[in-house]
């Protein structure tokens, strides 16, 4: 079985056979197929710009589509646990958060109660202590709350023995 070797050309972006369509300079094959060398410099200057944007089309396509597969992802397991928030360490719904583009997830890392709260804090004078306190108390509260939860586990499954 003979295997036809096939290269891009740059300038109309077509995959054709290297034998065949391109040329042969100097030991060397060339980077653009017999057709587009024999373009005028307009036409192949034209050509070449449409093929550029074409495949730079193609490029944020395909980008925007593997960004959207990812935070589908991504959401599909908060569906099942929810979303810890930045401040409080509560886990929640990803419809208590506020959307953000540049996040990999393309939600906000705070949920919308910490972060109306941490505004209302904030703009009051010696917020920035406030809301440091605060966030504390939230996320040791959390805490004592995945504790008792981890305990009530344990006592079902019976790992958990008391004192008689």
């Amino acid at each position: 079985m003979l295997k036809i070797g096939l290269k891009d050309c740059l300038c109309c972006g077509e995959s054709l056979p290297v034998a065949a369509q391109f040329g042969n300079f100097n030991g060397r094959c060339a980077s653009i197929c017999l057709h587009c060398e024999a373009l005028s410099v307009h036409d192949a200057v034209s050509l070449t710009a449409e093929t550029i944007g074409k495949r730079y089309r193609m490029l944020i396509e395909d980008k925007s589509t593997r960004l959207e597969a990812r935070r589908a992802a991504k959401r599909a397991a908060y569906d099942v646990h929810g979303k810890r928030c930045a401040c409080c360490h509560h886990y929640k719904p990803t419809d208590h958060y506020n959307a953000c583009q540049s996040r990999a997830d393309g939600l906000q890392p705070n949920c919308r109660v910490c972060d109306a709260l941490r505004v209302t804090l904030l703009a009051k004078p010696g917020g920035l202590a406030t809301w440091r306190l605060t966030r504390a108390a939230l996320r040791a509260a959390a805490a004592q709350l995945q504790i008792a939860a981890q305990s009530d586990v344990a006592r079902q499954s019976g790992h958990y023995q008391t004192e008689t």
